[in-house]
């Protein structure tokens, strides 16, 4: 029994010190310089690596997300190589362009570190956040908070008030703007202005028909400018009103409304 355990016991420690051995032989760091952009944008990383070895070694930079995204050097230099002398350190900075990228939000880009010595990459990870599919608009990223209210119970007899907020963030001055809000049952739009700073207050009317059957719905408020949707899905939420019956000589509704707020950058 002794005989085997031995072996196994070799194979374990043979196997834990090349995943250490492998793991010290560079280290890798990754340090933002500017990696919140709008979507005609490039981020930018400083990619660190250190040589613990005792010997020079080479490390060749990659992404395999290509072509989602480009990974690159300013020069454009390909393949993009690093060369380090024993313990030093040293440091490339990398440009990430979301070339098919098309919501906002945020993303990683995977990067491969190839050491010359070692089969195995190493991964980093560029973290870019897409603020706005927009261009910028006199130098700034548009940026409206946007929130909603609807009445908590629903019937289909009555009006709908729909209470949409907005909150200009920037000095940005909107001379027409479309504010949407939609669903399988309500379409409804207006054209609004709104200055630098300011905060409003739009309020909409839907209507229904009496005869409405028991459904779910999913209210959808967006924010135009220039035919462009300004949508951040950072600001985004949802809100479950509570279902209410109501009863008539004919029938019973049931209804539920999921308010799903796409608000503007």
């Amino acid at each position: 029994m002794d005989f085997i355990r031995k072996p196994i016991f070799f194979i374990v420690a043979l196997i834990i010190y090349s995943s250490i051995a492998y793991a010290s032989a560079f280290d890798v760091d990754v340090a933002p310089i500017n990696n919140e952009i709008v979507i005609d944008e490039f981020a930018t990383f400083n990619l660190k690596i250190k040589n613990n070895l005792d010997k020079k070694d080479e490390y060749r930079i990659y992404t395999l997300d290509f072509p989602t995204w480009d990974v690159r050097t300013d020069p454009l230099v390909n393949p993009i190589m690093l060369e380090l002398e024993p313990n030093e350190e040293g440091s490339v900075e990398l440009i990430a362009d979301p070339l098919k990228i098309r919501d906002i939000g945020t993303y990683q880009v995977n990067v491969n570190v190839r050491s010359k010595f070692i089969d195995k990459p190493v991964r980093a990870l560029l973290k870019v956040t897409i603020l706005s599919t927009s261009p910028l608009i006199g130098g700034y990223v548009p940026t409206i908070v946007t929130g909603v209210g609807v009445p908590e119970k629903i019937d289909p007899r009555q009006e709908i008030p729909i209470k949409i907020s907005l909150d200009n963030q920037n000095i940005i001055d909107y001379d027409n703007l479309v504010i949407k809000a939609e669903s399988n049952l309500i379409k409804k739009s207006t054209k609004e202005k709104l200055g630098p700073k300011e905060r409003r207050i739009v309020n909409l009317i839907a209507r229904l028909d009496p005869l409405t059957y028991p459904q779910e719905d999913t209210l959808v408020i967006d924010v135009l400018t220039d035919n462009r949707s300004i949508i951040s899905r950072v600001n985004s939420y949802s809100k479950f009103l509570s279902m209410t019956r109501i009863s008539c000589s004919f029938c019973t509704y049931f209804f539920t409304f999921n308010c799903n707020i796409l608000s503007s950058l």
